[in-house]
């Protein structure tokens, strides 16, 4: 009977441990919204959170509308953006010169990506930012088969711009610039 005890004891404290995580996971990701609705306060830009599930809020500037999704990831990690829908993360402990040992697909971005922007607004440039968050290794993209490239906050892939939490209020500016030469080469779209 006393091993019975022990077991509901160590069955009920990982639960508290799963339950705890998880709330503070949620904790730390809605401050994450809270400090950019801050930063889009302080800069002049109206910040909506989104009901819609294809994306996270809109960020409202004078000549733009940025629509993002946040998307948490381990910071020791890169994600490959290997076609217009299929974005993988690639994870799993030190590097070492060598491939991570996990990989997955991030399915969950699918809607986001297939989001047509209601363009109501002809006069402001829509924008959709995928931000990584905390942290990313690096962002990269397939050209073909064997070539890859970093993706900058700058760059445009497919329509979209990505961009990992930690660089976004440093990088915000770059955000907004469109490369008239990645718009013409779709080799870099």
């Amino acid at each position: 009977m006393e091993l019975f005890y022990y077991i509901i004891i160590i069955f009920a404290l990982i639960l508290l441990y799963f339950i705890v995580t998880f709330i503070i996971n949620k904790t730390k990701e809605n401050l994450a919204y809270d400090e950019i609705e801050e930063f889009c306060e302080k800069n002049g830009y109206r910040y909506q959170k989104s009901n819609d599930k294809r994306y996270d809020a809109l960020i409202d500037g004078d000549n733009f509308l940025m629509y993002i999704t946040l998307l948490r990831v381990p910071t020791s990690a890169t994600v490959t953006i290997n076609s217009r829908t299929t974005w993988c993360l690639r994870f799993g402990g030190k590097r070492n010169g060598k491939g991570y040992k996990d990989k997955r697909y991030l399915n969950e971005l699918i809607p986001f990506l297939n989001f047509d922007v209601p363009n109501k607004n002809n006069d402001k440039r829509i924008y959709k930012v995928v931000i990584f968050y905390p942290d990313l290794e690096g962002i990269l993209k397939y050209i073909n088969e064997s070539e890859i490239i970093e993706i900058k906050p700058e760059n445009i892939s497919f329509g979209y711009k990505a961009i990992t939490y930690k660089k976004f209020y440093n990088e915000f500016d770059n955000l907004l610039i469109i490369n008239q030469k990645e718009l013409t080469n779709p080799r870099n779209n």
